[in-house]
């Protein structure tokens, strides 16, 4: 399993929706973690220690996901979320698998 954490591994203030917001937009992400779900059977994205999260970035994450081919059933299998906050954890799950489903069960050692 890869394990990337967002603040140490891809940046401390990540910004925007699309690459040409910034370096460091959730299509940027969404890219490094493609990538590694295409080479490893899951990846663990952790999502503390950072300046925050805006709306338009975690939008931009997930539709760089959904457009690279990741559907919302397989990114509740192989991706695993790591973070103390429960409402951020939401927020994600809410645009990678939908507003209405819950929040995939957390897995040994996950915090959700």
């Amino acid at each position: 399993m890869k394990s990337i954490d967002v603040a140490k591994d891809f940046s401390p203030a990540p910004a925007g929706r699309v690459e040409r917001d910034g370096p460091f937009s959730g299509d940027a992400l969404a890219q490094r973690v493609h990538i590694a779900l295409a080479s490893e059977d899951a990846v663990e994205l952790h999502l503390d220690g950072g300046a925050g999260y805006g709306a338009s970035f975690i939008s931009g994450f997930a539709e760089g996901l959904h457009t690279r081919g990741w559907m919302p059933a397989m990114l509740a299998t192989r991706l695993r979320l790591q973070t103390a906050n429960r409402e951020l954890m939401k927020e994600f799950w809410a645009e990678l698998i939908g507003p209405d489903a819950p929040s995939p069960p957390a897995r040994p050692g996950e915090r959700q």
